[in-house]
């Protein structure tokens, strides 16, 4: 048997050897952690690298112009960090789209890093949430014509079903982002307003160039 061959044979049987049978002492977190990088952190650096290919393809800047531009290099550098560590393919997205947007936006490098910080707090129902107060009436789903008297929260029943039943957690989403700064102050999520108040836009100016940052439109 040759050594590749030998190699691979070797590989393949510690991939599948019971995580029970192997001691510990330390050898058992650096054989999961060796099966993390050979799995799943390979896998995610892979999508990661086509995501930002697919959206840098589009850019007309030269390599001179992507390889000088510091900014994009800060971007790239701490997105790239933000996406191996999520196993969400929409959050890599969203990191994608914000790498793309460095390398064409005027904007401070101080204020990019926050936007990033905030991405990498902040779980794909902030974003969804976030996304969907900016313009309520924008989604397909909503349907407010007709109510008398309702809470913001219809919207999220009408979009997210599946979150607007965590009724605790969506309201923590909603406090967390109030707290950041990103939709406006008060208690629109549960109390009484005509049509127009239940759909109407929930976000401030910053939640509005967050999503500007990290949304490709």
């Amino acid at each position: 048997m040759e050594k590749k061959e030998l190699l691979s044979e070797v590989a393949e049987i510690t991939a599948k050897t019971l995580v029970s049978t192997i001691p510990v002492g330390g050898t058992l977190v650096t054989c999961i952690w060796d099966s993390i990088k050979a799995n799943a952190a390979n896998r995610r650096m892979e999508d990661w690298k086509n995501q930002v290919e697919e959206k840098l393809c589009d850019l007309k800047l030269s390599l001179d112009d992507i390889g000088n531009n510091e900014l994009f290099a800060s971007a790239m550098m701490k997105a790239t960090d933000i996406a191996i560590k999520t196993a969400e393919d929409e959050k890599r997205q969203y990191l994608a789209s914000a790498v793309k947007n460095s390398a064409m936006a005027s904007i401070d490098e101080s204020v990019m890093m926050i936007y990033l910080d905030l991405l990498d707090k902040y779980t794909l129902w902030h974003i969804r949430i976030l996304h969907l107060f900016r313009n309520p009436k924008a989604f397909d789903q909503v349907h407010v014509d007709g109510i008398m008297m309702g809470a913001a929260s219809i919207v999220v029943e009408q979009v997210y079903p599946e979150i607007a039943k965590e009724k605790e957690l969506l309201d923590k989403i909603v406090k967390d982002l109030q707290n950041d700064g990103m939709m406006s102050e008060g208690s629109y999520m549960h109390a009484g307003m005509t049509s127009n108040g239940v759909a109407a836009s929930r976000t401030t100016e910053l939640g509005n160039k967050f999503l500007k940052f990290i949304i490709d439109e």
